[in-house]
């Protein structure tokens, strides 16, 4: 069970702090806000989802954070890596209070608390084009509701696996290039198969809140966020133990 002590909080705020400073993430934040932008004032928005719903706004904003973190989260956990990948044997003599668990862990959770600032972001930039902007109906509930369902379990999910897959590989630009293709085929061919059974990001689920009927597959929404969160969390644990 992940308890967060003194030296797993401390590593966690250090982890924010050189993240807050990076120019990836810096980088990252200005994709994010374009992206939408674009999309939504250039009504590609129309193309994906209908007009008048109050759901159409967030899920767009969304969907979009959705589909571009896997990639911010990937370069991320690199990094993160990045020490383990250039052990020497002069770092025999090195030393740190904490141990290998509360550190990655501290900087796992940093990572988590980056992105998720990120994702508050972008939603309440969605929130205040579609206040200003939009014609569709707001609802401000919904926001929240698809950063915990859609956002958050995806991120878990490919922190975790990011991490496992880095764990177990030497080789730098091959866990890079493995996790690329694998963002890839996700986002581009799983989605296809036996209706994206294997999809990690549900993109095959009915995810758009009906104004009569409400959201047409919630427990199926649920259940796949909740195996997506747990998936990640277990994998992320098998990395720990590798490491």
């Amino acid at each position: 069970m992940l308890i967060l002590n003194t030296r797993m909080f401390t590593v966690w705020l250090y982890q924010i702090k050189l993240l807050r400073r990076d120019w990836l993430v810096r980088l990252f934040l200005l994709v994010v806000l374009l992206i939408p932008v674009i999309f939504y004032f250039g009504k590609i928005y129309l193309i994906f989802t209908p007009a008048g719903l109050s759901s159409a706004d967030p899920f767009l904003f969304s969907f979009l954070f959705n589909s571009i973190q896997p990639l911010f989260i990937l370069f991320m956990a690199y990094d993160l890596l990045k020490e383990k990948l250039k052990l020497t044997t002069l770092d025999v003599i090195y030393f740190r209070p904490v141990s290998n668990f509360d550190y990655f862990a501290g900087k796992a959770l940093g990572v988590i608390t980056v992105v998720m600032v990120l994702n508050v972001i972008v939603l309440f930039m969605g929130l205040f084009l579609q206040l200003f902007w939009s014609e569709n109906p707001l609802r401000w509930w919904i926001y929240p509701f698809y950063l915990v369902t859609l956002t958050f379990p995806t991120l878990c999910f490919w922190l975790g696996l990011s991490m496992f897959t880095g764990s177990l590989m030497k080789s730098k630009g091959g866990t890079l290039l493995i996790l690329l293709l694998i963002w890839g085929i996700s986002c581009f061919y799983l989605p296809e198969i036996r209706h994206g059974l294997l999809d990690y990001a549900g993109r095959e689920i009915p995810n758009i809140f009906s104004e009569i009927t409400g959201h047409p597959c919630f427990m199926a929404l649920y259940i796949a966020s909740i195996g997506l969160f747990i998936r990640g969390c277990r994998v992320r644990n098998i990395g720990y133990r590798l490491l």
